[in-house]
């Protein structure tokens, strides 16, 4: 699957962040920076959520907080889509398996699909209606 589109709803977006991470993208940051945990949930839940090879990993940083990516179980190859904001570094060295804070997307996850599908030619998809 091309994940261009939800790179570009991330980037679109900053007021899906947390304000710490809005601040950061304000003050010049990457614009994909604070999106790890709600992209890798809507990839996660695209992919098959529970059904799928993916996991969701998360890898503490130096500057503190925490990396989220999906691993393929099988491959064990990382789908991390927002490691631009790293510059090519490889960060995923230490990551651990973990889970999401919900069973069911989130709010913010719902909502990065929706405007996926509805701004940003991303799929289709029914991961719950925006509220």
């Amino acid at each position: 699957m091309d994940w261009k589109w939800l790179q570009n709803v991330a980037s679109a977006t900053p007021f899906l962040l947390k304000p710490q991470y809005r601040r950061l993208i304000e003050a010049g940051a990457h614009p994909l920076t604070g999106h790890c945990y709600v992209v890798s949930e809507v990839a996660y839940h695209l992919l098959g959520g529970r059904a799928s090879v993916y996991v969701p990993e998360c890898v503490s940083l130096n500057s503190g907080g925490c990396h989220w990516y999906l691993r393929n179980t099988e491959t064990r190859e990382f789908l991390d889509l927002t490691e631009d904001q790293f510059d090519g570094v490889a960060i995923w060295h230490g990551g651990r398996r973990r889970a999401f804070l919900t069973e069911q997307p989130s709010k913010r996850a719902v909502m990065m699909a929706w405007l996926g599908h509805h701004y940003f030619d991303g799929p289709d998809v029914t991961l719950g209606v925006p509220e």
